[in-house]
């Protein structure tokens, strides 16, 4: 580590730090920074290296001014528990100033960042002359617990584009992805032309590893970090210098490649590989007259650092946006529930959804919510994917009634064909997998032998969906890996919180649980008998649930406990009245579609238009 003491202050550094001081100590003002300047130490801190220990005895707090950071805890089965990122503007340590106890987490650097260290000494001094501040600081430790709570990494600030493969077209996605995060968030295009420009040396020199060269590109690097909002980083072939410099100050690596190539590694991989700590994802791009990507997985497979990867087809309306969102971690997420044939009202709401221009850039569900989803990602026009599911729909999964029912009430054959015939209607191929979708997906299921959620994000996408859709005693469990899986819905019905851990900065949210009763009309169930006797009367034993309603609401019971927590992590909620359908009306397809469309329709139009826009993409020239 490198220290510095009492460093002037650019004005963006002090407001900076005048953010961080009033996150600690409330309503102060910059006085405070003139009069405790001299006495705060400036740290330089390489990626790798570790500024705190778990368990050891240090009172100090610092400001992140550059930079990344990763908090990490040892947990009770002695693995290492991810507790978050801590990035530009944040604090660390605040904790230790007012217990003086051991620190809670290891805090590492996950790439080159700068500090600014505040003493204990000189937090006593602040507290001295503004003792109010001791109510301040408690609050922001509780913040800080209930964060640790929910693993998570902060927005990156410095993305790092890496071409894997010289080719025409990854300049100028380059470029429209700049221009298209630039009409919302002040954003610079970082080219080693642009350096050579603004410090006045030869292109040539800034691949030298030089002192003084390498310290005025990381100076001009530091600057282009602290005066905007996000940075692009753009490497180049035969300039490891350049590249390495940029991939060591990355908070986001993305490694671009020509899907037309072969998937091998190549030496801008291997840069990656040995230079960079944090976040690493895969954007492939695909000609025009692209159906689907294909063999994404044999990518991934040698590429294990690669944490996410993504898709973008040249000339597709809306893929720029979806992919910049995605990249800047401000995407907009959809996630859809369970619900049996409740579920077909997910289809009318997208429609509705895409004519009034809501964006959709990643997807999630649980039980029907997870076959929605899958069709979703496919990004296929909205009645292309109506007419699929309406096909589905005919083969009611819920009719094959097993006469054995040892493990389930029907044999799930019908569901299986369902599911393959949808996917040979999108794709042409059963075995389609999930890393092949236009947009990243997600299904959950439930592993009984574990008594966990099984989270699908990669592999066959009929596994996932099948395995998400497994209701306990209606269909058959799902044996995956050696253990035994059954419908996501019975520990998470309303995956919400799983599409916050995946960045989403929007999320919108469609279920059907509806907060009122219908009062039951009998003072107990009819036996078999007199159900007979009710139906040839013409009575009919309307307003009492089937059986296949009963287990699949029961099994429903706990995770609809969850939904409040759900609904309030939400930004847009789509909630409506199905009660008069059981899960098993497949028959209603249409009617059901048609009321999930209507009420959408009547929702939005009831939204502020500022709040509707929050969900629109900007206009963007398209390649």
């Amino acid at each position: 580590m490198d220290f510095q003491k009492g460093k002037g202050l650019t004005a963006f550094e002090k407001q900076l730090l005048e953010n961080g001081l009033k996150k600690i100590f409330g309503g102060v003002d910059s006085m405070v920074i003139e009069e405790f300047a001299d006495e705060l130490e400036w740290m330089e801190l390489k990626a790798g290296s570790v500024l705190l220990r778990e368990g050891e005895r240090t009172d100090s707090l610092f400001f992140v001014i550059s930079g990344r950071l990763v908090a990490t805890r040892i947990d009770h089965k002695l693995e290492q528990k991810r507790l978050g990122d801590i990035i530009r503007g944040e604090t660390i340590g605040e904790m230790a100033l007012l217990t003086n106890e051991p620190r809670f987490a290891t805090v590492t650097a996950i790439r080159d960042s700068i500090l600014v260290q505040l003493s204990k000494a000189t937090f006593s001094k602040v507290i001295n002359k503004y003792p109010e501040v001791i109510v301040n600081i408690s609050r922001t430790i509780v913040d800080r617990l209930k964060k640790v709570q929910v693993a998570k990494e902060g927005a990156p600030v410095n993305l790092c584009f890496v071409p894997i493969h010289e080719f025409e077209e990854t300049h100028s996605v380059i470029r429209s992805l700049y221009e298209y995060t630039g009409q919302r968030r002040k954003t610079a295009l970082l080219t080693r032309a642009l350096a050579s420009k603004d410090l006045g040396l030869e292109p040539e020199k800034l691949n030298q590893q030089a002192g003084d060269i390498y310290k005025r590109l990381a100076a001009w690097l530091y600057d282009e970090e602290i005066e905007n909002d996000f940075t692009f980083f753009v490497c180049e072939s035969n300039t490891r210098h350049w590249n390495t410099i940029g991939i060591r100050q990355a908070d986001h690596v993305i490694l671009v490649g020509d899907s037309t190539r072969r998937p091998d590694l190549t030496g801008m991989d291997e840069l990656v590989k040995i230079n960079s700590s944090t976040r690493c994802s895969l954007l492939l791009i695909h000609p025009s007259d692209t159906d689907y990507p294909r063999n994404t997985d044999k990518w991934l497979a040698i590429r294990p650092w690669v944490k996410n990867n993504y898709h973008l087809k040249l000339g597709e309306a809306g893929a720029i946006g979806r992919i910049s969102r995605l990249l800047t971690d401000r995407g907009i997420g959809v996630v859809f529930a369970g619900g049996g044939a409740k579920g077909f009202s997910h289809v009318g709401i997208l429609k509705a959804m895409k004519e009034y221009g809501l964006q959709m850039d990643m997807v999630g569900g649980a039980s029907v919510g997870s076959v929605v989803a899958g069709c979703a990602a496919m990004n296929q026009p909205i009645d292309f994917m109506t007419r699929v599911n309406r096909l589905q729909a005919h083969y009611n999964p819920f009719k094959d009634l097993n006469f054995l029912p040892y493990y389930s009430l029907v044999l799930g054959k019908r569901m299986k064909k369902m599911l393959i015939m949808g996917l040979e209607e999108f794709t042409g191929d059963a075995a389609f997998k999930m890393e092949d979708l236009w947009l990243p997906m997600y299904a959950v299921a439930a592993n009984y032998s574990r008594a966990k959620e099984e989270i699908f994000t990669k592999g066959e996408l009929f596994t996932a969906m099948l395995a998400s859709s497994a209701i306990p005693g209606v269909m058959p469990p799902i044996i995956y890996n050696n253990e035994i899986l059954v419908d996501g819905g019975t520990m998470n019905n309303f995956p919400v919180d799983i599409m916050r851990k995946r960045l989403a900065d929007k999320v919108i949210g469609i279920d059907f649980f509806f907060e009122k009763s219908r009062p039951i009309q009998k003072e107990e169930f009819p036996g078999g008998f007199d159900i007979v006797k009710n139906k040839l009367a013409g009575k009919g034993n309307k307003g009492l649930p089937r059986i296949g309603s009963i287990i699949l609401n029961s099994t429903l019971l706990a995770s609809t406990a969850k939904r409040h927590e759900a609904i309030e992590m939400l930004d847009l909620h789509f909630n409506p009245d199905l009660l008069q359908f059981g899960i098993s009306e497949v028959k209603n397809f249409d009617k059901i579609v048609q009321i999930g469309y209507e009420y959408a329709i009547n929702l939005l139009e009831n939204l502020p238009e500022d709040k509707v826009n929050e969900f629109r993409d900007p206009p963007v020239t398209q390649l």
